[in-house]
């Protein structure tokens, strides 16, 4: 079920737009390790970096920069930042997520004139949702580590779910014989 194209619970054939639909099964097999790489693999929507150095989505060849074309919502409220245009994907752990819905083209009728290139939704768990808790540990070379954790609960009608991640990693070190000036060394 979608609830993003017409605002309501209906199954994805009815939906009155091209939508597409990650759940998060389809997010772990992917092997993934943040939002925005999750958003490349969709068709019609490039991930690049922003002039701040966040993470920025533009979609089909749009660029909105500081001008928002594009429009992202979690769990169904807006979300960005006013002064940069940016998404801030980077706050957002993949552990979090439940489903994402995206609708390229025109969905301002819907959600107003920042939905004029597509809508991005996130639907995150909350805490009624059952064997959610989870915690992981990754590592890789060029010092590569990653660490997730996530859980919720439900005590009668209050639920409360949190995801936290961090990533770090050195990158790969590209070694220089010379360059135009003569210099060498580590990059």
């Amino acid at each position: 079920y979608v609830t993003t194209a017409s605002r309501k619970k209906e199954r994805i054939q009815e939906a009155p737009a091209n939508i597409t639909v990650l759940t998060q099964a389809q997010i772990q097999e992917l092997g993934v390790s943040s939002l925005a790489e999750v958003l490349s693999f969709i068709p019609g929507i490039t991930v690049i970096e922003s002039h701040f150095g966040y993470t920025d989505v533009v979609f089909r060849g749009i660029y909105q920069e500081l001008n928002n074309k594009g429009l992202m919502l979690i769990n169904g409220h807006p979300a960005w930042d006013v002064i940069h245009g940016s998404y801030h994907l980077e706050q957002i752990p993949v552990d979090a997520i439940k489903q994402i819905e995206v609708i390229r083209g025109p969905g301002s009728v819907l959600y107003g004139t920042n939905a004029y290139a597509g809508v991005i939704n996130i639907i995150t768990y909350d805490g009624s949702e059952k064997n959610i808790n989870k915690a992981g540990i990754k590592g890789g070379s060029f010092s590569t580590q990653e660490y997730a954790l996530s859980g919720g609960s439900k005590i009668e009608d209050f639920s409360m779910f949190a995801s936290a991640s961090y990533y770090d990693t050195n990158g790969y070190e590209y070694r220089i014989k010379a360059d135009e000036l003569g210099q060498s060394g580590i990059l």
